[in-house]
């Protein structure tokens, strides 16, 4: 079940790659919750899974970057390691997109910090990804 997540998210992503301009609001918003759900749960989400979500959230923020970005500034609130790295993709590959945010996403980072006590989780709120040295024009895929 989890590898058909991961296949259908490249699939998905594939097709975003190449037109994203005409996706009713409803679907956008329930790709957008769904790909931010897949990042986030622990406990049935491969890593394999989450990057899958998270590039395809990088993808949509092509067209989408707001609607993008106010799902993970929501998402901001508790720290999971895939909120960082999907929110340094962005800075990567948006990085003028990022400037109005940059603000508020550095006031929530400075508040959590007491609460990043891992390494992977360190590494990810420092803007390195542990898992990819992707390049910062297109999104990792595994």
């Amino acid at each position: 079940m989890r590898q058909s997540r991961v296949d259908i998210y490249c699939a998905l992503e594939k097709v975003l790659q190449q037109d994203t301009q005409g996706l009713e609001r409803r679907l956008l918003e329930k790709i957008i919750t769904l790909a931010s759900n897949h990042m986030r749960v622990t406990q049935e989400a491969t890593n394999e899974l989450k990057v899958a979500a998270s590039n395809t959230l990088v993808t949509l923020a092509r067209c989408y970057f707001n609607d993008v970005m106010c799902e993970l500034l929501y998402c901001l609130e508790l720290p999971e390691e895939f909120i960082f790295i999907t929110l340094g993709n962005l800075s990567s590959a948006y990085a003028l997109e990022c400037i109005p945010f940059v603000g508020m996403i550095l006031n929530v980072m400075i508040s959590m910090l007491e609460l990043v006590k891992d390494s992977r989780m360190r590494q990810a709120f420092c803007g390195g990804d542990a898992h990819s040295s992707r390049p910062s024009s297109k999104p990792f895929v595994p």
